[in-house]
Order: C-alpha cells, then structure tokens, then sequence
C-alpha cells in the first residue's frame, strides 16, 4: 500500500514550508494516540487478570503489540510526511517506513485471521480445541502467520529497495509496485484479501453452527419435556433426577458458543469497516485500473488504521465472555 504514499517535493531547502496540520491530519493523529493508549492498557488489563489469560490470548496481546508497534514507528513517519508535503527524512528513513507499512502492517491481518481459526476449531471441534490447543501451539501460529507474511512481502521489498526504488525528493517515499504489478496482484490476494475472506467464512460457519445446534437443543428440551411430563406419577423423584441432568447438558456448550460467536461478530464488523474499503480500492486499482483520488486514499487508510482501536475496544467490551 504503500506506493501511494507519493508526496512530489515542491520545494527547494531554504523554501521549506510550514507544518499544515489539515482536519483529516489532526484525527490520525489522535487516532494515532488513542491505539497507542488503548492497546498497551488493554492488553496490560488483560495479562494482569489470571482468570482470563488462556492460550487465546496469545492472539490478543499479540495483536496489541503488533498495534503498538505500528503506530509508534510508521504512523508518525507517515504525518510528519504529510504535514511538509513531502518526504524530507532521508532514504534509510524511507526504507524503514517501507517495511513497517508494507511488512508489519499484516501482522495485525495474520492475527484476525487466526483468532478466525481458533473460533472454528472451538466450535467445530471443542474437546480438540481444549486439549490441543496449548500455548505452544498458538505460539507456533503465530509465528507462521508472521513468517508467511514476510516470505510472500520482504523479496517485493528487497527487489523494490535495490533495483525499482525511485528518488524520494522527486517521487516521495514508496515501493514501486508499478513495475512489480503481477507479484503486486498476487501479494494482494494472498496477504489482503485472503485473510479478509477467512474471516467472513468463518464468521457464517461459526454463526450457522451455533444457530444449528440451539435447534436441536431446543428441540430436545422440549422433548425431554413431554418425557418428564407422561411419566407416572411414582416416578416423580426419577424425573427430577433426569431434568436436573438434562438442564446441565443443555446448558454447558452455549457460553462456550456465545464467546465464539461474540469475538467473531465483533471482528467481522470492524474489518468490514475498517479494511475492507481499502482493499476494495486497491483491488479495482491493481486489476481494473480504476484510479482513486487522494482525498479518497487519505479518508481510506484513516479507516484503515481505526482498527487499531476497535481491536482492544472489541477485547473490552468482551473481556468476561473470550476466556476459555
């Protein structure tokens, strides 16, 4: 995304101009701000309270740091571009900008896309999920997940940085994905939207699966019901014994579901806001050619970092419901 970071310099050193703090520059930076804030509190609460840290929280603090980190070493690159212009940094600074905004922004993408998986297997397979999933194996994912976001992005990168790479002066800080628009196609595809895709698949299967399986309790209570209600009346203590079980067999999955369903509705929601306008732009840019404005990229990759917040708000507003 980031070839369209282009800031074309106007000016020569001793016209350099003032600061032009624009609204839209003013509410990423407190955009900016409130992720920082939000995901080292948050996620500092979240560790702090042993009741809810389980293996799945592997996933969360991760996302918190991943948060964290982005927005402390890419956004205030990005605004202090955008506040001159142009870039005025210096090419390493270029470089390093690159590779967070390009690299380490799919961390928090991999990330959603495992808490997706997580919420499959809890629910497809629970006694699975219990026993298998430890915290070596979300480690592990984890892991995976930022390794496969570094093989598909670091060689368009590194090819970009020693052959493609333009002047900064002329042509601002990005990665000349132009010349690279087939690799640049299918990163998209493999980086952006895939993620994206898995978590709205999963958001149908986990909500149908839960939809499928209050059915069929339903349906069995009132079956026991209708038992409980023709038996003999000598049997009256026996049908006690027998609702209390089936009351506590009903009753044990739905928390367990509802957590599931909880955190991926949550995360569904703030991707379809937050993410899925900037891919839907890239995409009709890189394989339509349809050409976007810069107010339009500006007000779109602001949306696209207000994930940031929503991810510990989402935590939040969940806390006592994801513990399992």
């Amino acid at each position: 995304m980031s070839e369209y970071h282009v800031r074309i310099s106007k000016y020569a050193p001793d016209q350099f101009p003032h600061a032009n703090w624009t609204p839209l520059l003013v509410i990423k930076t407190g955009v900016m701000l409130l992720s920082i804030c939000l995901n080292v509190g948050v996620g500092f609460y979240h560790l702090t309270s042993p009741s809810q840290v389980t293996p799945f929280s592997v996933y969360l603090v991760g996302l918190f740091i991943m948060n964290v980190i982005y927005c402390s070493m890419c956004t205030p690159l990005e605004i202090a571009s955008e506040l001159y212009g142009d870039w005025w940094m210096g090419h390493w600074a270029c470089n390093f900008y690159n590779y967070f905004e390009f690299v380490i922004s799919l961390g928090p993408v991999m990330l959603h896309a495992l808490i997706a998986v997580s919420r499959i297997w809890a629910v497809a397979y629970p006694v699975s999920y219990r026993e298998k999933h430890t915290y070596k194996i979300a480690i592990l994912l984890s892991a995976l997940g930022f390794g496969y976001a570094h093989i598909v992005d670091v060689p368009g990168y590194v090819i970009d940085m020693l052959y493609y790479h333009l002047p900064e002066k002329e042509y601002g800080c990005r990665l000349h994905t132009a010349v690279m628009r087939e690799w640049s196609r299918a990163e998209s595809v493999m980086c952006r939207l895939s993620p994206l895709l898995l978590i709205m698949l999963a958001y149908v299967y986990v909500t149908a699966a839960i939809w499928r399986r209050k059915r069929r309790r339903t349906a069995a209570t009132y079956a026991r019901n209708y038992e409980l209600n023709t038996l003999p009346v000598n049997s009256t203590e026996t049908a006690v014994v027998q609702e209390a079980q089936s009351v506590t067999t009903v009753c044990k999955h739905p928390v367990k579901e509802v957590k599931a369903s909880l955190i991926l509705t949550l995360t569904a929601i703030s991707v379809m806001i937050c993410w899925l306008p900037a891919d839907a732009m890239f995409v009709a840019y890189l394989f339509f050619g349809i050409p976007f404005s810069t107010t339009t990229f500006t007000v779109v990759m602001l949306l696209y970092s207000i994930q940031g917040v929503f991810d510990p708000l989402m935590l939040l507003f969940s806390l006592r419901r994801i513990a399992d």
